[in-house]
């Protein structure tokens, strides 16, 4: 298990400093039965890291040894010299001592960070000056690992997992910003998980605000190069390769990336070379979550939110880690599954198989259907319930046996097979509900279906033929009496999308990936216009959103007496 900036005995500590520490074979450069030789000299040339060991910094905190360096600075481990409690201490470099800009920024932040009271970032102590000037600031020392590490024995976690610590992620980064602190590096190597006895993957995020105070004028930019080559390019937002003014957003962006790696094990965006890269970010498409997934169980539900998170243009991207994390919480770790099925059902070659009648086929078909569309009921949100329309008129001549059946209500499957359309291939198919509904009326239409299958088709009919006559005219009647449908029938809902069809294709353009899914709810008025369509999800408020919007509203359905609301789901 490592320690917070170092590790156990024969483990490799983790890379953790916002400017990227490499850390050393301390037995290589360092005979530990020496360390008090020192005495807390700084000796001309000799680096740091091994001078300060065995000094007492301002009086309070021992150095016990060296456990990270990088090019700003060293960091060790310490002992508080009042009470014995061990920390971990950030030492700037001694070859900025003369840089009283430097210094005292350094100790701003350090100051700045200390404000941040949240149980997901790495809390410091104290902050002072060592006998020959330079800054030092102590922190707490913690056990566990780095995400950069962790995935590097791992692999991509389980989707639940990354979830969880996504969300402890956005957490700390919240509290930062309510601080008004921007942390501007943000990536693995900065994400500590720690099991703190009481539940284990606790993320601590670590090194606030370093980036920025070392970064604000000309002459800090080496400072600042230095931690962007050790591989920040890869988590950095566009506006901050523009070297724009940064804001929280550009915190948010980097966690999408963190998102995004932790679930397919991959960087959305890697180039030759530092400017490769940023270059990427600035010009490239973002790369669809699911197929870089390569078949691993991802919710569909998180295409969407990269989308959104990963947005070039900060205005589209969610507003705040907060906001970022409600997307989070809206999946959950146990989504409703997106059902995606094919419903290709060939009845003949089915009979000739396996040698049964044509209608226990037939029957057997709309059962499945019936199921599938069941499923997609309780998974998705559809259509909205409306009222059931009158029972459609019977065409087939049937025996009706005494007394006479009354007329039944319709079957609701009939009418909502349309809620099904996004996901229920029925390209091809011998059993379609919509079909079904009026080519199996015996069935369908709830009539005596026991009559026709009990009574010999060679048997005289039980009724008369004028009672016969009879039931047929009151069949018929509502036929000549028709008016205006309560609701668009769900043959012409199919119809009226069918007229926006290449609209809605043509919003691929903003970067609608394959096997992405939107969801539009919209109003139908009485007279067949589009009232209203919004993008539900994650998804919403995008150029993509917008733009399939504007398609839906564009389409035209027949008339009704009272119109009705749809929900619509697109499938790229």
């Amino acid at each position: 298990m490592s320690d917070l900036h170092g590790t156990s005995e024969g483990d490799a500590p983790p890379e953790l400093a916002t400017e990227g520490h490499e850390f050393m074979d301390v037995k290589a450069e360092l005979d530990p039965t020496r360390a008090d030789a020192h005495h807390g000299v700084l000796a001309e040339k000799t680096p740091d890291h091994i001078t300060f060991v065995g000094v007492d910094l301002d009086d309070k905190y021992k150095i016990i040894r060296p456990i990270g360096k990088g090019g700003m600075g060293t960091i060790f481990l310490g002992e508080h010299t009042g009470i014995g409690k061990r920390v971990a201490i950030k030492l700037l470099s001694s070859k900025y001592s003369g840089n009283e800009q430097v210094i005292q920024r350094f100790l701003q932040e350090a100051r700045s960070a200390a404000r941040i009271r949240h149980k997901n970032v790495v809390e410091i102590y104290d902050c002072g000056r060592t006998s020959e000037g330079l800054p030092f600031f102590a922190m707490e020392l913690l056990h566990g690992i780095d995400i950069r590490r962790m995935m590097k024995q791992t692999g991509p976690l389980p989707w639940p997992r990354a979830l969880r610590l996504m969300r402890q992620i956005c957490a700390a980064l919240e509290a930062a910003h309510q601080a008004g602190i921007v942390h501007r590096d943000m990536k693995p190597g900065n994400c500590f998980v720690v099991d703190d006895g009481e539940e284990p993957d606790v993320v601590k995020v670590l090194d606030f605000g370093i980036a920025k105070v070392l970064s604000d004028d000309d002459s800090e930019q080496e400072l600042t190069h230095t931690g962007m080559v050790m591989g920040t390019a890869h988590y950095m937002s566009p506006e901050q390769a523009r070297s724009e003014a940064l804001d929280k957003r550009a915190d948010v962006y980097s966690a999408g990336v963190i998102l995004y790696q932790l679930l397919t094990g991959k960087l959305p965006y890697e180039g030759k070379g530092f400017m490769g890269t940023l270059s990427k970010h600035l010009t490239e498409p973002i790369p669809s979550l699911i197929a870089a997934a390569e078949g691993r169980a991802v919710p569909r539900a998180l295409e969407a939110v990269i989308q959104k998170v990963l947005a070039k243009d900060r205005d589209e991207r969610y507003q705040s880690a907060a906001e970022f994390a409600a997307a989070l919480d809206e999946i959950g770790e146990h989504p409703r599954t997106s059902l995606t099925m094919s419903m290709t059902v060939r009845a003949e070659s089915l009979r000739e198989r396996i040698g049964l009648p044509w209608l226990p086929i037939a029957a057997i078909g709309a059962g499945v259907v019936a199921l599938a569309v069941g499923l997609v009921m309780y998974l998705g949100d559809e259509p909205e319930p409306v009222a059931p329309p009158a029972a459609p008129p019977v065409v087939a001549e049937v025996a009706v046996p005494e007394p006479p059946t009354p007329d039944a209500p319709p079957v609701a499957a009939a009418e909502e097979t349309t809620a099904a359309d996004a996901v229920v291939d029925d390209t091809d198919a011998v059993v379609d509900a919509t079909e079904e509904s009026a080519a199996e009326t015996d069935v369908a239409a709830g009539e005596t279906d026991a009559g026709a299958e009990s009574e010999p088709e060679d048997e005289p009919p039980t009724k008369t033929p004028e009672r016969k006559t009879k039931k047929r005219e009151k069949v018929h009647k509502p036929r000549e009496a028709a008016s205006l449908p309560e609701r668009p029938s769900s043959a012409a809902i199919a119809e009226g999308f069918a007229g926006v069809s290449g609209d809605v294709s043509a919003c691929k353009a903003k970067g609608w990936f394959p096997g992405q899914s939107i969801k539009v709810k919209l109003s139908i008025s009485p007279d067949g216009a589009v009232t209203k369509a919004t993008a539900l999800g994650a998804i919403a408020g995008t150029a993509l959103a917008r733009c399939v919007e504007k398609a839906v509203k564009g389409a035209r359905f027949a008339k009704s007496e009272k119109g009705t609301s749809y929900t619509k789901t697109f499938t790229n």
